[in-house]
């Protein structure tokens, strides 16, 4: 499963080799996981919305989540297609 890469990737900050190789390994958020928590952000905003603040035992569905990282994947397929 590809998940874009780093969200939030610090490149061109340093022409240290060693430093660029380090911040390559060092994790954090997905372009994947960014996508799927807009989309969640947007399900929130949504009168009407299935989702809402009040859903129980968490904000979040595990529906609603499948739902969002499917519509983040979409996203990633089609900037591939790009």
């Amino acid at each position: 499963m590809k998940d874009g890469g780093p969200a939030f990737p610090q490149h061109g900050w340093s022409s240290n080799p060693a430093v660029i190789e380090q911040m390559k390994t060092q994790g954090g958020m997905t372009l994947r996981d960014w996508f799927a928590g807009q989309i969640i952000a947007a399900m929130l905003s949504v009168p009407g919305s299935t989702v809402s603040l009040d859903d129980s035992p968490g904000l979040i569905g595990a529906q609603q989540a499948r739902t969002a990282y499917a519509l983040a994947d979409a996203m990633l397929k089609a900037r591939e297609a790009s």
